[in-house]
């Protein structure tokens, strides 16, 4: 007589983890980085180096941003694609609350829909410019971030801007050391776009992402 097998889990919401195995992926590597964050914050007690606790919570911070997007990806997953009006104001809303920014979205976004692959993309562009802001404008003190998103003929421009001292003189994105910035460069080049920056009341970056990336 043959062992009976046991039927594949099923998730929270009854869909088996078999039948839908890139979803459930999302659902545990979202839970797994979690408890990284969380192991990664409690290493800064009894650190008592600036730049030590600075990298620490810059690593934290980046580790939340790739959880919240395996949490938006789980979500969304069986989804064609995803709009831009409905995914700015919940990336904005969850960096903000991780790391206590004030993050406005202004003006209103017009409909952009995207895949899910390109959302990730622009949720990994804005958690590292909110990383970023964290570090070189505030000092990991509270402060403002604003985004927009505008339409253009040929695309969407994502603006990022926040309240500090600016950029330093000459600073070009291509030549930034810092390992945030890498990410983003890479991120716009796959999809041929474009990002400068400049300041203006504080650091400015723009991202412009053609319309044919939403085709990629």
């Amino acid at each position: 007589m043959k062992d009976r097998q046991s039927p594949p889990p099923e998730s929270a919401d009854g869909r088996t983890f078999a039948a839908d195995p890139i979803r459930e992926m999302n659902h545990r590597v979202a839970n797994s980085l979690t408890l990284v964050s969380v192991l990664l914050r409690r290493s800064e007690r009894g650190v008592t180096e600036p730049a030590a606790i600075a990298a620490l919570r810059a690593a934290a911070a980046r580790v939340d941003g790739v959880s919240r997007l395996h949490r938006h990806l789980y979500a969304l997953s069986g989804q064609g694609s995803v709009d831009l009006t409905d995914l700015l104001p919940v990336l904005c809303r969850d960096i903000g609350d991780t790391l206590a920014l004030d993050v406005r979205l202004h003006p209103a976004v017009a409909p952009f829909p995207m895949p899910a692959q390109l959302a990730a993309d622009v949720a990994m562009i804005l958690n590292e410019l909110a990383i970023n802001a964290m570090k070189h404008a505030y000092d990991w003190r509270s402060g403002t971030l604003r985004v927009s998103a505008m339409l253009e003929a040929d695309g969407v421009v994502l603006t990022v801007r926040d309240d500090g001292p600016g950029l330093p003189d000459g600073f070009v994105p291509e030549a930034a050391g810092g390992l945030g910035m890498r990410l983003v460069l890479g991120v716009v080049e796959r999809h041929g776009g474009t990002l400068s920056a400049d300041t203006d009341g504080g650091a400015v970056f723009r991202i412009g992402l053609p319309a044919t990336s939403a085709d990629r």
